[in-house]
């Protein structure tokens, strides 16, 4: 999955240093939620250039206003997070290559747009975009991206909230006890989940699909195998359980 943080959606929204370090807080803590994703690199951040150039305050570049972050005591972690995002995790799009772009809700039939320049690659591949809150456009979850003569519906994530909405969530199944056992009304045994809910869900998000839409992720530590099965048909919601190298794909294991 590739994920695009939006330049557009930084638009002089923010009339303190306050609000802007709370835009920036909230978009890091998304992406602090995908990051056993990014590290296992199912999910890859895309930062434009232009999210730097562009303002949350008006009169100055949002990489003015996150590096005076670090000069404030209670804001110097906010700036080494957003840092350690944009020069480490994140893939950088050069300004150069730029695009025109239009964005409106999908949602409502009231006419609300946003439109500016972004990277070409945006304009053409992105299927998600992660925003800093900005009305009315970007508070909409479901958007339409219009370039040149084509348009597409795309995913708008501004919140932890929607991005859990969007990725495979862990929910326990109490079939599935710390330890193997016998059901003794089938007669058949029954695999176990020892990991607690933080560390299922951690190990959801790295694994990868196999041919039956079943996750399928290796417990580093422990070096064990989980199989995530769908529970909900309607919600991206699966339970998970140890199962043996020999029930997977070959192919499968290579990659995880």
């Amino acid at each position: 999955m590739n994920i695009y943080i939006n330049p557009l959606s930084v638009k002089g929204q923010c009339s303190t240093t306050k609000e802007a370090a709370d835009l920036v807080r909230s978009l890091l803590e998304s992406i602090s939620y995908m990051s056993p994703a990014i590290q296992a690199r199912r999910i890859q951040i895309y930062l434009d250039e232009r999210v730097e150039t562009n303002e949350l305050i008006p009169g100055e570049q949002s990489t003015t206003t996150i590096s005076r972050f670090s000069k404030n005591g209670k804001l110097r972690d906010l700036a080494t997070r957003w840092y350690s995002v944009t020069r480490q995790s994140a893939k950088k799009l050069s300004y150069e290559d730029g695009a025109e772009v239009k964005v409106t809700t999908a949602t409502t039939s009231v006419d609300k747009c946003e439109q500016g320049d972004v990277h070409s690659d945006l304009a053409t591949s992105a299927e998600n975009l992660l925003s800093f809150h900005f009305e009315p456009v970007f508070s909409e979850k479901d958007l339409i991206l219009q370039h040149q003569k084509n348009s597409r519906k795309i995913k708008n994530i501004n919140n932890t909230d929607r991005l859990v909405e969007l990725l495979p969530r862990h929910e326990a199944n109490p079939k599935h006890r710390k330890e193997a056992y016998i059901d003794k009304d089938r007669g058949v045994p029954v695999a176990p989940m020892p990991l607690n809910e933080e560390q299922a869900q951690h190990l959801l998000l790295t694994g990868i699909q196999d041919k039956n839409n079943d996750y399928i992720a290796r417990h580093k530590s422990s070096n064990k195998i989980y199989r995530f099965k769908k529970t909900h048909t309607d919600r991206e919601v699966y339970h998970g359980f140890q199962v043996d190298e020999s029930d997977i794909d070959r192919k499968i294991l290579d990659q995880i």
